[in-house]
């Protein structure tokens, strides 16, 4: 503006307005205007929004129930913990119910042909497992019922029952190795246990592989061929072999790896 006062507002003092003494604006103009409030949502967003919050509230629900792996008495990892839920049950109607966002509400105890009941998430029961048995049913799990459905929680406790004997398995291979794991192959290792453990014994196919520091083509034509020596193999060896594969993946590559 400098000494010249009539330059204000640009010579128009009556029809301008400078509050700041920078920028002119006409007078009838608000100084600062308010945005226009956002549109009022739909009834249908409404609803959307409200079933996308509580499918949300549900998941992280599951999950958090999951991470009890984690902070229990076995070292598998959540990501590991739902890799296993997916191959032993996958998304079968006929064994899974679950809600509208695919979680699981319950599983059915089922039959697959291998001389026992597998009760949830693989635990394989035979009228001979005693101890197996008198757990399941302080839970209210009739192991041979194969018309009952039992709740996802109550599959997680059952679940937290026998993960020790599989953890133990994978930290007895470390202890005589030495092997230092991640924890994507700590995972892969458990879930080749949980389907075999008979692979882990001292000695055997799995402390070989390690030793020798195999390669991964190495490792699936070794499990493969234990596999194969099984009374099922010609029923199961595609689930079987999809197993194997996906625990293979998640070693080598570090990969978690769902329907292989």
């Amino acid at each position: 503006m400098g000494l010249n006062w009539y330059t204000y507002c640009n010579n128009s003092p009556v029809r301008f307005i400078d509050p700041t003494g920078f920028v002119p604006m006409c007078a009838d103009e608000d100084i600062i205007k308010e945005p226009p409030p956002p549109p009022k949502p739909t009834t249908a967003e409404r609803k959307r929004a409200h079933d996308e919050q509580k499918a949300h509230a549900i998941y992280e629900e599951q999950m958090t129930e999951l991470t009890l792996a984690e902070s229990g008495d076995t070292n598998l990892s959540s990501e590991g913990m739902k890799l296993l839920i997916d191959y032993e049950v996958g998304h079968r109607s006929d064994i899974v119910k679950t809600d509208d966002e695919g979680n699981i509400l319950a599983i059915r105890n089922h039959d697959v042909g291998d001389g026992g009941i597998t009760v949830g998430f693989g635990i394989f029961v035979t009228e001979n497992d005693n101890d197996r048995i008198q757990k399941l049913e302080e839970l209210g799990i009739i192991w041979y019922d194969t018309n009952q459905w039992v709740d996802f929680e109550t599959l997680l406790q059952a679940y937290n029952m026998f993960s020790n004997y599989y953890s133990d398995i994978v930290d007895q291979l470390i202890t005589r190795t030495n092997a230092n794991l991640t924890q994507q192959q700590y995972d892969a290792l458990y879930l080749l246990a949980y389907n075999r453990p008979a692979l882990f014994k001292p000695g055997g196919i799995i402390e070989n592989l390690i030793l020798s520091n195999a390669n991964r083509e190495e490792w699936e034509e070794a499990i493969l061929a234990e596999y194969k020596l099984l009374k099922g193999w010609n029923v199961n060896k595609n689930g079987w072999t999809n197993r194997i594969n996906a625990a293979l993946e998640l070693y080598f590559y570090g990969d978690y790896i769902r329907n292989y």
